[in-house]
């Protein structure tokens, strides 16, 4: 089975450039094309989180009209720069009264679990008892297959200083994820990386729009390139899970660094 997870499309309304320089919806075309052509065969499809720039219904209905395209389910869950309110009226996300509630997909190979992690008016991360509490009986099922829990935020100090804010609810999060074999995919960070909490295998994705530049200075996490779309795939085999990074290959050559801070 393979799990496509693409995360920060950063769609904006009327098709304008995501923070001025990047044009993120013929971004998410060339990857829905690479996907279309490819060779890789695609089970389903997660999007971990910013479809948006701006929050903007006209964003997320572009989301859709390019996702479509692919023959194979595709899920959501909210970014800092996402309103949840349009994704629940886009048909994105399940209309609920508790914004952060975590939901269980079971499927025959895997259990997927899609959180969101995203408050309000905030950038930083925000998980509270109640969905601790969900996502806790959903585990607590030793489901016996390969369980994943797709999320925007990121619950480990990345080295982008800019990027790492408090999280709040991180500390009891990873209690509670260090004790069980799961993978735990993010976007927000505009990066690949791969760490471990406790048992658990934490993966963040690359961005289709905007990759981070790698600056670990007290100032870094603040500067993007505007480069080729680049996406994860989880790989399934029986209980095996092997993780590639990719990179759409398009004519866009890479530019940059700009700052986010505009």
């Amino acid at each position: 089975m393979n799990i496509v997870q693409i995360t920060d499309l950063h769609l904006c309304q009327n098709g304008e450039k995501a923070f001025h320089r990047a044009d993120a919806t013929q971004a998410l075309k060339n990857s829905v094309n690479y996907l279309l052509h490819s060779a890789i065969s695609i089970d389903l499809v997660v999007v971990s989180g910013d479809i948006s720039t701006d929050g903007s219904m006209d964003a997320y209905e572009t989301a859709l009209h390019e996702l479509k395209r692919l023959p194979c389910p595709v899920y959501y869950v909210p970014g800092n720069h996402d309103c949840c309110k349009r994704m629940e009226q886009a048909g994105m996300i399940p209309v609920s009264s508790n914004g952060t509630a975590c939901r269980e997909i079971d499927l025959p190979e895997v259990s997927i679990i899609l959180m969101n992690t995203a408050m309000a008016g905030e950038s930083r991360g925000f998980v509270n008892k109640e969905t601790l509490e969900q996502l806790r009986e959903i585990l607590n099922k030793e489901a016996g297959k390969p369980t994943f829990l797709f999320m925007h935020h990121v619950p480990f100090v990345t080295g982008f200083t800019v990027m790492d804010e408090p999280f709040s609810g991180v500390e009891e999060f990873n209690a509670l994820i260090s004790k069980k074999e799961i993978n735990v995919c993010c976007g927000h960070i505009h990066a690949g990386m791969v760490t471990h909490t406790g048992l658990a295998t934490v993966i963040t994705c690359p961005p289709i729009c905007m990759e981070m530049e790698l600056d670990f200075t007290p100032a870094g996490g603040d500067m993007f390139y505007v480069s080729e779309p680049q996406f994860a795939i989880h790989c399934v085999n029986e209980k095996q899970v092997v993780t590639h990074f990719a990179v759409v290959p398009t004519a866009e050559s890479r530019r940059g660094p700009y700052p986010f801070s505009v």
